[in-house]
Formats: structure tokens, sequence, C-alpha cells
């Protein structure tokens, strides 16, 4: 879908999602559905040299008073199917969105109510569609009077508010009934109204028929070339039929109302399309159009396919209705309509937009020159009015025929009354020319005027009026307005706007404003013409007014001073297209600039060696707005003398943190004083090391302005240190020395613990012991069957936790010192039973077992050990029998002992630590019989 498409759309989709609200509003929203939906062809205007003449502005006043709606003394309901409502909106939607447009309530600006401002559709269509909804106030007629005046006041406000030069402005009036209050008289209304005095205002009045009226409202609708129209409720095309006439005369043309023995309209070739609208009592099926083309020729061609709906409001009367949009051929063209009978009728509206436009050359008609605006005297101008399209383009004779008229209001200087000038027809389009020659001094004043056949209305014209352009006739001069500016007093901050005109007779030229002796003026000192700086150009056009601003920086150098400023501005011209230079204008300006500031001479801090103290620089002084620097102190590199890794001087930001800088480059961030001296400081911190010594150290404070004068404020800082003294500066390293020191020894000291700690590992323990039985031959063998018996038995006597637990019962903090080891140590009590889980190993507490029963065995007597000395020692202290618990140790020749158990401690009895080797350990006193337990082999 096209952009122009999706913009039509738009208040078709606004009405559409008010159909779930109102049942009622359902049947409207179709209405306009169908006749202003989308067409299959784009109706986007293309750009022009003047945007102004595409535009118009249109002003709707709706009378809300109650007689609309119900029975007076005066008659019946005016209009109690809100069929004036229904028009306004479909005269909305008729309208392109560069169009301009405002509605206003009757009694709205008597009730208080602002009036919207005019604006293009563009951006305010939603709102006017919203403010014309069925549910709002001005579709309930509430109003209790009927204050004419009061409104068109307001109106004529908003008006000369709007007003842009060749803008017209268009009036929609609709009422039912007389004026209360202060009757409006024209000539109140007129006078002052800019788009009247400049012949592009016309005032249109739609009432209802036997009502009484207002004749004043009729006076200000002839004085306009308006028009005052009759209208009905019982027939909607009698509201719609004025109000399209009266957009299309507004445009350059005029709708038609068809109907059965007056159905034929003419081609309308130059038209971007025609709009029709059927409309017929709701008897009888939909509605459907029928054009014939009454000769040969291009037929027309609908832009989409016919929109059908009925149209009611509340309990009221029905209406069938359907709308076509067809862009028309070259042949004119006759509409019937089927499904009504003879009881319908066709509001037609052809689409264009045509305007009037007058320009003045130097030179006669036959060697017209460039275009002016002013010229000397006795010189000769040609006055070309043409008839422009919405493009910009001279229509033909298809659209103006040869019987167009054109006439020219010409008023001389001195003149009494204006003459009636004709203009001369230029070929085939309507472009129309007037000479004037050997001009006198003074304002000559050329208003257009053209008279256009209406089709199918024989000897009725169609007016259209352009907008007036004045010549300037004299000595080419040039002059300011006022002449000089004496400002007073100023201050930094301060901003001045002045008016200035710009009178003479020059032609629009390209300007500059420069100032004359701009060395002698500060720097902080600005001037501006209308928003442009000094120096650069512009256009300069006569008898315009311009905005002069002197503007003074915040900041005006970091002296207080009092200077009288005395200087000129000179506005220069480029040379004209006429090759004469346009005099410079001279604007003498005269003040006297106060500037007060205050900074302090230098910032001094004296501190504790290893202390630091928080310093505040604030600006003081009388100016109006907020100076703004970048603050930098140099990098410690470039401070002569400083302790470099000592001392520093650094910025806080405003939550009291340090702005880090760069290593090497200066410390920077950007400041700014409040306005009128109120206290904003800049924060630093002077910081100084234990160890740094003492003395007077020196820098800089730099303030670089970023706007105004480009002095910059530079403030010495002074920073004394007193020094702390050795054990203030070595004090923290000898302590964290010490604690290192003996962090290190505790670190090594743990790390020794487990360094010499041996653990055993439990299945190399299980595979070395391994249970015999006896042979048939009576002899010990391995039962290799219960290896894994014996696995379980070691794991279960041996849990991580106990080991652990054993570990710390030999108290590390011993074994952890030098010359001192910890060999985790089983003793083994061995059973010499089929059944392993008999037998157990038990942890013992002890450091290093072996060496402790080596100078003592006794107190290891008959019993085995197992350490995890050299990875894994077994070893065991036998009795002077060779006991070993319930076993019997064999000596190294296999013989044995064959006493008791041995446990008794006999004088004299010399023991000894054996270790073992694949030693076996065999019961005491077996009978050896085959297949049972012999004893165990250790080692």
């Amino acid at each position: 879908m096209k952009r122009s498409e999706v913009r039509f759309l738009e208040p078709v989709r606004e009405l559409s999602r008010m159909l779930v609200r109102r049942q009622w509003v359902f049947a409207l929203g179709c209405f306009f559905l169908l006749l202003f939906g989308t067409s299959k062809v784009a109706l986007a205007q293309g750009e022009v040299s003047s945007a102004q003449a595409r535009t118009a502005q249109y002003v709707f006043v709706i009378d809300d008073s109650g007689s609309m709606s119900k029975q007076t003394r005066g008659g019946p309901p005016a209009d109690p199917d809100r069929l004036s409502v229904f028009a306004v909106r479909s005269l909305l939607s008729m309208l392109d969105d560069a169009d301009e447009v405002t509605v206003v309530r009757l009694n709205g600006p008597s009730d208080g109510e602002s009036i919207a401002p005019i604006s293009a559709l563009r951006t305010g269509r939603a709102g006017r569609v919203k403010q014309l909804d069925l549910s709002n106030t001005l579709a309930a007629y509430r109003g209790q009077h009927t204050p004419c005046k009061v409104a068109l006041d307001a109106v004529k406000q908003e008006l000369n508010r709007a007003n842009r030069s060749n803008v017209a402005q268009v009036v929609f009036f609709l009422t039912d009934g007389e004026c209360t209050g202060e009757p409006p008289e024209a000539s109140d209304f007129l006078s002052g109204l800019s788009s009247h005095e400049a012949g592009l205002f016309k005032f249109f009045l739609l009432r209802f028929k036997g009502r009484e009226y207002s004749r004043s409202l009729v006076s200000i609708a002839r004085a306009t070339d308006g028009e005052e129209t009759l209208v009905s409720a019982q027939d909607p095309t009698t509201i719609l039929k004025p109000f399209a006439s009266a957009l299309s005369r507004s445009q350059g043309y005029e709708a038609y109302l068809l109907q059965p023995g007056k159905s034929e309209l003419e081609a309308h070739h130059a038209a971007r399309r025609v709009r029709l609208l059927a409309v017929a009592p709701d008897q009888g099926q939909d509605l459907s159009f029928k054009i014939s083309p009454t000769r040969q020729g291009e037929a027309p061609q609908a832009l989409a396919a016919p929109r059908k709906g009925v149209h009611q409001y509340a309990d009221g009367r029905r209406y069938r209705y359907a709308a076509l949009d067809y862009k028309p051929g070259t042949t004119p063209i006759s509409i019937s309509i089927g499904g009504a009978g003879n009881d319908w009728k066709v509001v037609a509206v052809p689409e264009y937009r045509l305007f009037v436009d007058v320009s003045l050359t130097a030179g006669n008609c036959g060697e017209r020159g460039e275009e002016v605006q002013f010229v000397e005297v006795g010189a000769s101008v040609c006055a070309t009015v043409s008839l422009v399209n919405e493009d910009g383009e001279v229509v033909t004779e298809s659209v103006a025929g040869r019987s167009t008229e054109a006439l020219v209001r010409y008023s001389a200087p001195n003149s009494t009354s204006p003459s009636e000038l004709p203009g001369n027809r230029l070929g085939d389009k309507a472009s129309f020319t007037l000479e004037r020659v050997n001009l006198e001094r003074g304002d000559h004043i050329f208003r257009p005027t053209l008279k256009l056949d209406v089709p199918g209305a024989p000897g009725k014209k169609l007016v259209l009026k352009g907008s007036a352009r004045t010549l300037q006739v004299s000595s080419r001069s040039i002059q300011a307005v006022p002449p000089r500016f004496d400002l007073g007093e100023l201050v930094p901050g301060s901003e001045i706007y002045n008016e200035l005109t710009i009178n003479g007779n020059f032609p629009p030229s390209n300007g500059r404003m420069v100032v004359e002796g701009r060395d002698g003026v500060p720097e902080c000192v600005t001037f501006e013409l209308s928003g442009v700086e000094e120096g650069k150009s512009q256009k300069i056009t006569p008898n315009q007014t311009y905005s002069l601003a002197v503007k003074i920086a915040s900041y005006c150098g970091h002296a207080s001073f009092t200077r009288e400023v005395d200087t000129a501005l000179r506005i220069e011209f480029d040379r004209a297209a006429s090759s004469r230079t346009v005099p410079s204008v001279v604007l003498p300006v005269k003040f006297s600039l106060v500037n007060k500031i205050g900074l302090p001479k230098a910032i001094v801090s004296k501190i504790d060696g290893g202390k630091s103290e928080d310093l505040a620089i604030e600006l003081t002084g009388n100016h109006k707005k907020a100076v703004t620097f970048k603050a930098l102190i140099p990098p410690k590199s470039e401070r002569g003398g400083w302790p470099a890794e000592d001392l520093d001087v650094v910025f806080l930001d405003e939550d009291g943190d340090v702005i880090e800088a760069k290593e090497g480059a200066a410390l920077t961030r950007e400041v700014t004083f409040g306005a009128g001296g109120k206290p904003t400081p800049l924060r630093l911190r002077a910081t100084s090391d234990a160890c740094c010594v003492g003395g007077k150290y020196k820098t800089e404070l730099a303030l670089v302005p970023l706007a105004g004068s480009k002095e910059v404020v530079r403030v010495p800082v002074e920073v004394e240190v007193v020094e702390a003294g050795v054990w203030s500066c070595w004090g923290p390293f000898i302590l964290w020395c010490i604690f290192g020191l003996l962090l290190l020894l505790l670190l090594l000291y743990i790390a020794n613990m487990f360094r010499q700690s041996s653990f055993l590992r439990r299945d190399l323990l299980a595979s070395q012991l391994v249970p015999l039985r006896w042979d048939d031959w009576g002899e010990p063998e391995a039962q290799s069957r219960q290896s894994d018996d014996v696995k379980r038995m070691v794991r279960r006597c041996m849990p991580f936790w106990r080991r652990a637990l054993n570990w710390l019962k030999a108290n590390p903090l011993k074994f952890g010192l030098p010359g001192n080891a910890y060999y985790e140590t089983v003793q083994l009590y061995l059973e010499p039973a089929r059944d392993v889980s008999r037998s157990r190993v038990v942890l013992l507490p002890e450091r290093d077992l072996y060496q402790d029963l080596r100078r003592n065995p006794n107190v290891g007597k008959g019993r085995m050990f197992a350490c995890a000395r050299g990875g894994m020692l077994f070893f065991a202290v036998p009795g002077s029998d060779g006991r070993l618990g319930r076993l019997q140790f064999l000596d190294e020749f296999g013989g044995g002992y064959d006493s008791g158990w041995g446990d008794e401690d006999e004088a004299g009895e010399d023991l000894e630590v054996q270790r073992l080797r694949k030693d076996e350990l065999l019961t005491i006193d077996s009978e050896r019989e085959a297949d049972t337990a012999a004893g165990w082999r250790v080692g």
C-alpha cells in the first residue's frame, strides 16, 4: 500500500476502532469508509516550488445549541440525525494532509474553551476526527445559546495567529437559528483580519430552512465573496452539496448535484479524480452506479469498487448510500443509480488544486527579465498572472477555457482608488500578462483575479483571487530601525534580544553581520542576527524584522573589571544580481560589561607524613549562568622538585572518590561552577606517604574555560609536609617482615608435618599377610584363596577417620620439628583359624615404635607389628620360647620352641627385635591335621 493511501485511511481506521463502543457509530463509520476509501491510484502530491501554494486553512464553526436536535418555537428539530457533523467529517476526509484545519464548537469560547490551533491534517487529523465523534460534546448539542460574536472573535484571533503569506483561509459557519447576545458585524469582524486584507479569505454560511437567522452573518459571507446556503435535515445531500461546493470553489472548481433528469457531468479531464456519493431512502436493494460516456473518447476508469452501506443515527431515518472514485476520461458522462428508481441524488466532486499566482519581472513583457520586488524610478515591469495546479504547473485550455478572464486590481502610489486592468493571454496556457512602464516613486500593488466558466452552467463564473504583490519603486535606500542600541549594564551570562527592522527598497540579498573593531570587544561577547552567528551569511529581505541577540558568555576572564564597550555592527551585502551593491548598514552598540569573579590566589596545605587532607576551591562572581572549566594538574614528571611517589594531589568526584589518571598523564576533570556565585566547589586531596621527606612542594592547578574568554586561570598549589620519623616510615615494613617470616616458618612447619609422615598402604599390607594351612604331609602351605578376606579385614580395621585420629594422637607438633618423623604402625593380632575375620590389625599412636622397641625390646615381648618405615616393615619381639601370641616364631633354621605362651618376664631374659621377611608363624601344639589352619606367613 502506498504512503498516500495509508494516510488517507487513518481517519477510517480511527472510526472503525469505535465500532465496538457504539452501534450507531457503525453506520456512520461505514458511510465514511465507503465515501472516502482508498483508490488503487497513488494520489501523492508532487513537490513544487512553494509549499504554501498547495495549502489552505479551514475553520469549521458548528452550532451545538440544543435547538439543533429538538422541537422549538422556531420549528421542528433542525438536525436530529446529526447530518451536519457527518458533513464536516466528510469534508475533512476530502482534504489533503497539507491542508490546515480546526473545528470550533459555537458555545466553546463562551464556555472558556480554547480553540484548537489551526494545524496540518498530517499531524492533527486524528484529533479533529475525535472531536467530531458522535459521543463527544460537539455532537451532543448541549449548548444553551447561539453566541456568534464571541465565537467569531475567537476565530478571528486564531486566523490572524495562523496567517501566512499566500495561504487562503476559509470559514464554514453552520447554524440553525438567530445569534444571541450582541450580533456580529461584518466591518468589525473583517477589520484587521490579515487574510481578508490580502484577498484570501472567504466566509460560507449554511443555515437550516424555516429558521430565524442573523442577517449580519449573511453580510460577512457577501463581503468575502462567500455564500449563504439553505440546508435541510430531511436530505443529507442538501448539507453535503454546499460543503462540497465551498471546498471545490476554495480550490478552484465547482461541485455538482445530480439527480434523475439532470444526470450529465462534464469530463473534467484535468481533475486528478472525481468522487461520487449516491444517497437514497432506505427502501429497496443496494445502490449501484452506471456511468455512460455521452460520446466517443477516453472513458473514465473506476479507481475501486463501489462502497455501499446504510447511514442511521440512533433510531432516526435510514439512508442507503454508495460511493465511487473514478479517474476521469476525455468524454462527458451520464450517471444513473440502480436500486433506487427515481428517488436518488448524487453529489459529484471533481478534485482540482488550482491557485492564482502573480509574478513581477523587470522590463517589458516581450523581454522579461528576472523577478523583482523593487525597481528604480522610471523603470518598467511585467506582471504575469497564472493559474497553476498542485504541482506548480500552469494549467492549459482543458482546465481554463479560452473564455477565462484575468484581471489585475492595480493600485498606484497616491491613487484614490484601484484600477481593474485586464491581462493578455499567452497561448494555450492560462497565463496572462500586464505591463506597466515609467513607474513613479512609491508602492505599487498588484492583486490578481481569475474568472473561470463553470462546466455545465452557462454564464456562471467562478472567481479565484491570488495574493497581492507589492512593488517598491524608489532610489535604492536602506536603513535600520532602531538606528542604534544602548543596552546599559550587562554581566556574564546575559542574553539580550532586540527587534531590528531593515527598511529599504533593495532586493533580497545575502548579507553577513560583522563587528567593527573586534579586537577591542571582549571575546566573551558575541552577536547573532535571527540565530545566525556574526560573520555567517544569510538572506536579508527589505522591511523584514529580525532578532538581534547580544550574548555574554558566563566567563569573561580571571580578573574582575568594568569595561565600556562602544562598537558597531555592520551588515555587509553581497553584490546583487543587478550588479549594484546594497549599501552596508551600521548599527552602533554600546553597553557596560561588569565582570566580577573570585578565586583563591593559592592553595596551601600543611600535612603530616602518612596523612591526607581534602581541599576545595570555589568560584564566586556575578555570572548569571554556570561556568564550566577543564581542570588540569601537570603530571609528577613536570613538577619541579616534587617527590614522585611519596606525595600526590588528586581530584575527587561528587562522591568523594579519587579520579585516576593514566600513567605519566596530567590529572584532568571537568568542573562546573554554579550561576550567581552559588558554592559549587572543586574538590582535591593532598596525600603524603609516611616516608616523604619533609619540606614545601609546589605545583599548579589550571582551569581552562570551555566557552567565553580563552584566559586560563592558574592557581599555585603548595603542600608542606611534616616528616613523620623513621619508625613511622619503616615500622610497618619491619612488622610485615616479621609477620611474613613467622608465617613462612609456620607454613614450613606444617609442610614438614606431612613431609615427615609415612603411611601404610593397606592393600600392600594385606598382600604380605598370607594365611597357612597344613597339607597332607603335615607341612604348612599358603591359603591363597583367602587373600580377599585378608584385604577386607585390613580395610575394616584401618578406616580413614581412625588413621587420621591416630595421626593426631601421635602429636604432629612433635614430628613436624627437624629430626623427627612419623611412621604409621599397627599391631598384628593373627589367629590360627580358617576364619580370617578372627584376626585383626590395631593402629598404634606411636611415632616410631620400631626404634623404641630396639631400645627396649621387652616392651613389645610376644607381639607383632607393621610400620611404614622404608615403605613397609614387619617386625616382632618373640619371647625366649619364640611365642608371638598364639603363634610360634621359627628361627632361620626352622627351629621352634615348645614352651607355652612365653608371656612371663623372666629375669635376665635377652630379647631382641626381629624383622619378619616372609617368615612363617605356626600354631602351637597343633595336631597338623590336613586342611586345618597352620598359621601365617608374614613379610
